[in-house]
Protein backbone atom coordinates (compact mmCIF):
# COMPACT_ATOMS: atom_id res chain seq x y z
CA UNK A 1 0.00 0.00 0.00
CA UNK A 2 1.03 3.52 -1.06
CA UNK A 3 1.99 6.17 1.64
CA UNK A 4 1.59 9.73 1.81
CA UNK A 5 5.18 10.40 3.90
CA UNK A 6 8.40 9.69 2.83
CA UNK A 7 10.02 6.44 4.63
CA UNK A 8 12.01 8.34 7.27
CA UNK A 9 9.41 10.82 8.52
CA UNK A 10 6.92 8.05 8.79
CA UNK A 11 9.05 6.05 11.13
CA UNK A 12 9.79 9.01 13.13
CA UNK A 13 5.98 10.01 13.13
CA UNK A 14 5.18 6.78 14.18
CA UNK A 15 8.07 6.34 16.66
CA UNK A 16 7.23 9.94 18.40
CA UNK A 17 3.29 9.02 18.55
CA UNK A 18 4.42 5.68 21.18
CA UNK A 19 6.19 8.08 22.80
CA UNK A 20 3.82 10.78 23.41
CA UNK A 21 1.19 8.13 24.08
CA UNK A 22 3.50 6.41 26.66
CA UNK A 23 4.25 9.42 28.62
CA UNK A 24 0.78 10.80 28.49
CA UNK A 25 -1.02 6.93 29.59
CA UNK A 26 2.03 7.29 32.22
CA UNK A 27 1.27 10.46 33.44
CA UNK A 28 -2.72 10.11 33.58
CA UNK A 29 -2.16 6.30 35.22
CA UNK A 30 0.43 7.96 37.55
CA UNK A 31 -2.02 11.10 38.72
CA UNK A 32 -5.34 8.89 39.07
CA UNK A 33 -2.98 6.32 41.72
CA UNK A 34 -1.85 9.35 43.10
CA UNK A 35 -5.35 10.67 43.67
CA UNK A 36 -6.77 7.67 44.43
CA UNK A 37 -4.19 7.03 47.33
CA UNK A 38 -5.02 10.24 48.79
CA UNK A 39 -8.69 9.97 48.15
CA UNK A 40 -9.32 8.81 51.65
CA UNK A 41 -7.71 11.15 53.86
CA UNK A 42 -7.34 14.38 51.60
CA UNK A 43 -4.65 15.80 49.21
CA UNK A 44 -1.28 17.49 51.01
CA UNK A 45 -0.32 20.51 48.97
CA UNK A 46 2.62 18.79 47.63
CA UNK A 47 0.71 16.33 46.38
CA UNK A 48 -1.67 18.72 44.49
CA UNK A 49 1.08 20.51 42.91
CA UNK A 50 2.04 16.89 41.50
CA UNK A 51 -1.41 16.28 39.94
CA UNK A 52 -0.71 20.33 38.49
CA UNK A 53 2.51 19.23 36.87
CA UNK A 54 1.02 16.22 35.76
CA UNK A 55 -1.91 17.20 33.86
CA UNK A 56 0.77 19.83 32.56
CA UNK A 57 2.33 16.74 31.08
CA UNK A 58 -0.27 15.14 30.16
CA UNK A 59 -1.50 17.90 28.06
CA UNK A 60 1.98 18.36 26.19
CA UNK A 61 1.56 14.63 25.52
CA UNK A 62 -2.03 15.14 24.32
CA UNK A 63 -0.66 17.82 21.77
CA UNK A 64 2.24 15.83 20.10
CA UNK A 65 -0.44 12.62 20.14
CA UNK A 66 -2.53 15.00 17.63
CA UNK A 67 0.66 16.45 15.83
CA UNK A 68 2.06 12.96 14.96
CA UNK A 69 -0.96 11.02 14.89
CA UNK A 70 -2.14 13.87 12.13
CA UNK A 71 0.81 13.12 10.30
CA UNK A 72 0.04 9.08 10.30
CA UNK A 73 -3.58 9.54 9.39
CA UNK A 74 -2.20 10.79 6.46
CA UNK A 75 0.56 8.49 6.01
CA UNK A 76 -2.42 6.20 5.74
CA UNK A 77 -5.33 8.07 4.16
CA UNK A 78 -4.04 10.96 2.41
CA UNK A 79 -6.83 11.90 4.18
CA UNK A 80 -9.15 10.08 1.25
CA UNK A 81 -12.20 9.29 3.64
CA UNK A 82 -12.55 6.03 1.99
CA UNK A 83 -9.78 4.98 3.58
CA UNK A 84 -10.81 5.66 7.00
CA UNK A 85 -11.51 2.52 8.90
CA UNK A 86 -13.60 2.16 11.86
CA UNK A 87 -10.65 1.71 14.18
CA UNK A 88 -8.87 4.70 12.86
CA UNK A 89 -12.23 6.67 13.56
CA UNK A 90 -12.65 4.97 17.78
CA UNK A 91 -8.48 6.39 17.73
CA UNK A 92 -9.67 9.70 16.65
CA UNK A 93 -12.29 9.80 18.83
CA UNK A 94 -10.77 8.44 21.88
CA UNK A 95 -7.94 11.16 21.69
CA UNK A 96 -10.81 13.97 20.89
CA UNK A 97 -12.75 13.25 23.74
CA UNK A 98 -9.58 13.07 26.35
CA UNK A 99 -8.60 16.91 24.54
CA UNK A 100 -12.01 17.42 25.64
CA UNK A 101 -11.60 15.53 29.18
CA UNK A 102 -8.14 17.58 30.31
CA UNK A 103 -9.81 20.89 29.35
CA UNK A 104 -12.84 19.61 31.82
CA UNK A 105 -10.11 18.72 34.02
CA UNK A 106 -8.57 22.23 33.93
CA UNK A 107 -11.89 24.12 33.99
CA UNK A 108 -13.33 22.27 36.54
CA UNK A 109 -11.84 19.55 38.49
CA UNK A 110 -8.73 21.01 39.17
CA UNK A 111 -10.33 24.18 40.63
CA UNK A 112 -12.55 21.54 42.46
CA UNK A 113 -9.78 20.04 44.22
CA UNK A 114 -7.87 23.06 45.20
CA UNK A 115 -10.77 24.22 47.29
CA UNK A 116 -12.21 20.40 48.10
CA UNK A 117 -9.18 18.23 47.83
CA UNK A 118 -7.62 18.52 51.31
CA UNK A 119 -11.06 16.97 52.74
CA UNK A 120 -11.35 12.96 52.13
CA UNK A 121 -13.24 12.05 49.61
CA UNK A 122 -16.75 11.46 50.95
CA UNK A 123 -16.85 15.01 52.57
CA UNK A 124 -16.67 16.66 49.03
CA UNK A 125 -20.27 17.76 48.23
CA UNK A 126 -22.31 14.86 46.20
CA UNK A 127 -22.71 16.80 43.18
CA UNK A 128 -18.49 17.94 42.52
CA UNK A 129 -17.68 13.95 43.56
CA UNK A 130 -20.07 12.74 40.73
CA UNK A 131 -17.93 15.53 38.27
CA UNK A 132 -14.77 14.13 39.52
CA UNK A 133 -15.88 10.35 39.24
CA UNK A 134 -16.82 11.08 35.41
CA UNK A 135 -13.60 13.03 34.58
CA UNK A 136 -11.69 10.16 35.51
CA UNK A 137 -13.99 7.52 34.15
CA UNK A 138 -13.88 9.59 30.53
CA UNK A 139 -9.87 9.51 31.02
CA UNK A 140 -9.06 6.06 32.24
CA UNK A 141 -11.51 4.80 29.55
CA UNK A 142 -10.27 7.00 26.74
CA UNK A 143 -6.41 5.70 27.44
CA UNK A 144 -6.89 2.29 27.42
CA UNK A 145 -8.98 2.20 24.68
CA UNK A 146 -6.55 3.78 22.63
CA UNK A 147 -3.86 1.12 23.81
CA UNK A 148 -6.24 -1.33 23.30
CA UNK A 149 -6.85 -0.14 19.49
CA UNK A 150 -3.01 0.80 18.98
CA UNK A 151 -2.00 -2.57 20.31
CA UNK A 152 -4.14 -5.54 19.24
CA UNK A 153 -4.01 -6.65 15.98
CA UNK A 154 -7.38 -8.42 16.41
CA UNK A 155 -9.30 -5.02 16.19
CA UNK A 156 -7.52 -4.25 12.64
CA UNK A 157 -10.71 -5.99 10.94
CA UNK A 158 -13.74 -4.98 13.45
CA UNK A 159 -16.72 -2.64 12.23
CA UNK A 160 -18.33 -0.29 14.91
CA UNK A 161 -20.84 -2.56 15.60
CA UNK A 162 -17.97 -5.20 17.46
CA UNK A 163 -15.97 -1.77 18.15
CA UNK A 164 -18.92 -0.23 20.39
CA UNK A 165 -19.29 -2.95 22.85
CA UNK A 166 -15.37 -3.18 23.78
CA UNK A 167 -15.69 0.61 24.32
CA UNK A 168 -18.87 -0.02 26.34
CA UNK A 169 -17.34 -2.86 28.48
CA UNK A 170 -14.02 -0.40 29.19
CA UNK A 171 -16.07 2.44 30.38
CA UNK A 172 -18.13 0.05 32.34
CA UNK A 173 -15.18 -1.68 33.92
CA UNK A 174 -13.99 2.08 34.88
CA UNK A 175 -16.92 2.93 36.12
CA UNK A 176 -17.10 0.89 38.16
CA UNK A 177 -13.34 0.52 39.37
CA UNK A 178 -14.47 4.08 40.20
CA UNK A 179 -17.29 3.43 42.48
CA UNK A 180 -15.20 0.71 44.30
CA UNK A 181 -12.25 2.95 44.96
CA UNK A 182 -13.76 6.02 45.82
CA UNK A 183 -17.72 5.50 46.68
CA UNK A 184 -17.52 2.40 49.33
CA UNK A 185 -15.53 1.82 52.27
CA UNK A 186 -13.79 -0.97 50.30
CA UNK A 187 -10.36 1.08 50.75
CA UNK A 188 -10.54 2.08 54.60
CA UNK A 189 -11.64 -2.20 54.80
CA UNK A 190 -7.96 -2.71 52.72
CA UNK A 191 -5.91 0.01 54.26
CA UNK A 192 -7.34 -1.45 57.89
CA UNK A 193 -6.65 -5.43 56.63
CA UNK A 194 -2.95 -4.36 55.78
CA UNK A 195 0.23 -6.07 57.40
CA UNK A 196 1.21 -2.40 58.38
CA UNK A 197 -1.93 -1.45 60.14
CA UNK A 198 -2.54 -4.44 62.39
CA UNK A 199 -2.14 -3.30 65.89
Amino acid sequence: MTTGLPLFLSDFARVAHLLTFVAGFGVAMAADGLYLASSQEGLTKERFGLLLRAHDLASWALAGLWITGILLVYDLTRFDPERFTPKLVMKIGSVALLTANALLIKEYVLPIMREWGRRPFREIPFGLRLGLTFAGIVSTTCWLASLTLGATRSVRSMDFNQLFPLLALAAGGAALGAFLLLWTPLPRLLARAAPGERS
